[in-house]
């Protein structure tokens, strides 16, 4: 048994051993070679950074909730272009399964149990422009 060490001091940092993968490494050289920072400052700035996040959203699970009500955003406007509206036939059953992933977090906090079932027999026809 050692010494027992010491709380740290206010504005100090302690160090952090960790392993990653060697892409993930190849791309946090990257970024703090790009953002003039070294690579321990830019490891602290991007756990720090995904802490605060976490805090704003309420918690990892509505983190992760919120990126994927962002990719879903990002599918939705690939579907609206400007350009000629037509019909195609898309899987609304599919959209549906995705918002109430999306909801259902917050809808059990109401005590309230969603699940999507196959509404439509289908693939219908739905005015998208490209």
């Amino acid at each position: 048994m050692g010494r027992p060490t010491k709380a740290p001091s206010p504005g100090t940092r302690v160090s952090l051993g960790l392993k990653v993968t060697p892409a993930i490494k190849s791309s946090l050289d990257d970024a703090a070679k790009s953002n003039g920072r070294t690579q321990s400052q830019e490891a602290e700035l991007r756990l720090e950074r995904s802490f605060t996040e976490e805090a704003a959203l309420g918690g990892p699970q509505m983190r992760m909730l919120a990126l994927r009500a962002g990719d879903i955003v990002r599918g939705l406007r690939t579907l609206i272009r400007n350009g000629e509206p037509r019909h195609e036939r898309a899987d609304l059953n599919e959209l549906i399964k995705t918002a109430v992933h999306v909801a259902r977090p917050e809808a059990r906090q109401c005590r309230i149990s969603p699940t999507a079932t196959k509404v439509f027999p289908m693939s219908v026809p739905v005015a998208v422009t490209k």
